[in-house]
């Protein structure tokens, strides 16, 4: 890991900028799905309680079952637990309790995921992955309210760190492997169909037909990426090309696939992750923390 930060001010001020990253993305999406709650995993939406038991022989989370046990009102259950977590979202976002915050945001997500099983997709489970890895992190020692009140995070930087990286660079092993079992990522027409699914496409790509190597160099350049991943970032010439490479493949899926929330997302969290470590600090300088402009800082303590 030469090059990459090692002492733990410099992986805590990462770990931060990871927080405030993954909580926006969480945010933008949250925003986004407001209007479409009821939809989602309202009693009178797209798919009710009783159809998803008859595709599942047991019904998945059902908030609307649960609300009418309860004696609630549905619409105002979901509307309740909506700002809810809204709010412990932000409360992430801003370091304010940051495990408790954590915990409640991925018992949230948890329960949003079962509940909306045929709505979620790749970033959902990304968002999973990390928010739970972040219950056991110190993610609020820096850049957060909890910093401020000098409150002491739980967990070694370097140690969750080099966890996070791990499980991400693991993640597209494990996507790039899935991709080499079949045939369309070999041939081209994964790339093909992707650009071209009226579902997805965002621009006229019928002329790369007349180009099928094109197609095929893509592709393969996916599979390279995605599982040279894992070895590459620990290879100091390869580690920010690579990672500018997988940078570069979210660009994509966000500019030719219109799933902009996805590709973002994406973007910062791999430049966080991998990019970022890498820029160095100047020796004897050390990185103030963000309140630091206030005068006067609480000295009680407490362990969070």
């Amino acid at each position: 890991m030469q090059g990459y930060a090692r002492n733990e001010p410099r992986c805590q001020s990462i770990l931060g900028a990871f927080r405030i990253v993954l909580s926006l993305s969480m945010i933008a999406e949250w925003l986004f799905l407001k209007t479409s709650m009821a939809d989602l995993i309202g009693p009178n939406g797209f798919l009710q309680e009783n159809l998803m038991t008859a595709m599942f022989g047991s019904s998945p989370v059902s908030i609307a079952g649960w609300s009418q046990e309860l004696g609630w009102e549905a619409k105002k259950a979901i509307a309740w637990g909506y700002w809810v977590h809204l709010a412990f979202l932000f409360s992430f976002l801003v370091g304010f309790h940051t495990r408790i915050s954590s915990v409640i945001v991925w018992l949230g997500h948890t329960i949003f995921m079962n509940a909306s099983i045929f709505a979620i997709y790749g970033v959902d489970r990304y968002f999973h992955l990390f928010i739970f890895l972040s219950i056991f992190m110190p993610m609020g020692a820096r850049y957060s309210v909890d910093a401020y009140f000098l409150r002491k995070p739980l967990g070694n930087s370097r140690d969750s760190l080099l966890i996070l990286q791990l499980a991400t660079t693991i993640t597209y092993l494990h996507a790039g492997i899935s991709k080499m079992r079949g045939t369309d990522w070999w041939d081209g027409n994964a790339i093909w169909r992707a650009v071209n699914l009226p579902e997805f496409r965002q621009f006229d790509m019928l002329w790369l037909s007349d180009f099928p190597l094109i197609m095929k160099i893509l592709c393969w350049g996916t599979l390279l990426l995605e599982t040279g991943y894992i070895i590459a970032v620990w290879v100091r010439p390869l580690r920010v090309p690579w990672a500018l490479g997988i940078i570069t493949l979210h660009a994509g899926i966000a500019l030719f696939m219109g799933l902009r929330l996805f590709g973002i997302s994406l973007i910062a969290i791999n430049f966080v992750l991998f990019v970022l470590p890498t820029f160095r600090q100047e020796e004897g300088i050390e990185v103030k923390r963000w309140t630091d402009f206030l005068a006067r800082r609480p000295k009680t303590q407490s362990t969070v």
